[in-house]
């Protein structure tokens, strides 16, 4: 399949995606181009992972439990942002398509900007599926002739992060890879521990 035209819709990458993944054999590397933009090594490179998860597990998840808000942050440092970007979807970018809050919508019109300019993959969240997407994003946008790298989006967590699996390879071949502060991680707020079971009341003892 080719690059896909006209506008941003979630459900046709959802759709693209499920189609890819359906004709690859079991345990296949799935990564699909969806729009190409512009290679210049002489940029910085922008690449947000799974934005996708912003506008959906983020919400019910660390959100819930009383994290701070980065959505804005990150898009605004999109829409800041003097370089190439890369965009990397994952398994549900139809949550995007529905803006049921501030937060959702500066998330998809990250994700619009981009297809309209930019760079933007289908990356399904396994390790293998990350590993290669980066590994493309050095071969195909020359992220290790970059003068710096920012990788951003969900989620940072060190042991098994999708964003920090990006930059973890970025890192072996690349110069200056930088995961802002604000990133968030899947398990940054911890929901509370159950309170413990109380012990059935004692009744007071009859006088004798």
């Amino acid at each position: 399949m080719g690059e896909m035209r006209g506008e941003f819709s979630g459900q046709r990458v959802c759709a693209r995606l499920s189609a890819r993944q359906a004709r690859s054999p079991a345990g296949a590397v799935v990564v699909e181009l969806l729009r190409m933009g512009a290679v210049d090594p002489t940029e910085k490179l922008l690449v947000v992972v799974h934005p996708d998860s912003l506008a959906g597990s983020y919400e019910t998840g660390a959100l819930a439990f009383g994290a701070d808000d980065a959505r804005m942050t990150i898009a605004q440092l999109a829409a800041d942002w003097k370089g190439d970007v890369a965009v990397l979807l994952g398994d549900f970018s139809d949550e995007l398509d529905r803006p049921a809050n501030a937060g959702r919508v500066a998330i998809a019109n990250l994700v619009r900007n981009a297809w309209a300019k930019d760079t933007v993959l289908a990356v399904p969240a396994f390790g293998e599926d990350l590993e290669h997407a980066a590994a493309w994003l050095i071969t195909e946008l020359a992220a290790d002739r970059r003068p710096g790298i920012v990788v951003t989006g969900a989620w940072a967590d060190t042991k098994d992060g999708c964003v920090m699996a990006v930059a973890d390879v970025l890192r072996r071949y690349c110069n200056q890879v930088q995961v802002p502060d604000y990133t968030p991680c899947a398990v940054d707020v911890e929901a509370p521990p159950a309170a413990p079971p109380r012990a059935a009341a004692r009744s007071a003892p009859r006088p004798r």
